[in-house]
């Protein structure tokens, strides 16, 4: 359903679909290991993105009946932890690590915000809002290396879901 590289290249997250349920498991490259991080879930399992160092798989966790969360497992298993809810996308890591973006529901019937939050899901704030026929796609964000700007796929609703990239500037919107 859903993959992710590490950012030194030796492991994979992968979300697997087994009939209903789905299940997080990372494999190790040179070994072919696979280890499950998790139970298998009802929940729609997708958004997968290594942190930084490479130590912790975040993903989306959408219930059949409730309120999207953004969690992250460390890459040696355990339980997972809960970052932050009202999540619509997967994540994008500041150059520095110390924040992220992502897509939620905005405040308004009919509107997506692209977000920024510290990495532990506090100091949330609202970038820009599409709304209208033009909104965020599920896809998640992509972080500029030099930190300025944010890429995110737009969905033209006008247009029969045409799509197309819009960059926002991170120092005002």
């Amino acid at each position: 359903v859903d993959a992710a590289i590490s950012p030194d290249g030796t492991r994979v997250a992968t979300v697997m679909r087994v009939g209903s349920q789905y299940q997080l498991s990372v494999v190790h490259l040179p070994t072919r290991g696979t280890m499950p991080l998790g139970e298998p879930t009802d929940a729609r399992l997708y958004g997968l993105t290594f942190s930084p160092d490479g130590n912790y798989v975040y993903f989306v966790e959408e219930p059949k009946d409730g309120v999207s969360v953004l969690s992250k497992v460390s890459i040696g298993g355990g339980s997972a932890q809960r970052v932050l809810s009202n999540i619509e996308s997967g994540v994008t890591f500041s150059p520095r690590a110390d924040e992220l973006a992502y897509v939620r529901s905005g405040s308004q019937i009919g509107t997506r915000e692209l977000v920024i939050a510290s990495v532990d899901g506090d100091r949330s704030r609202p970038l820009v809002t599409t709304h209208g026929e033009q909104l965020f796609a599920p896809e998640g964000p992509a972080w500029s290396p030099d930190g300025e700007r944010i890429a995110c796929s737009v969905m033209d609703l006008s247009s029969g879901f045409r799509g197309f990239v819009g960059l926002v500037t991170v120092a005002d919107g």
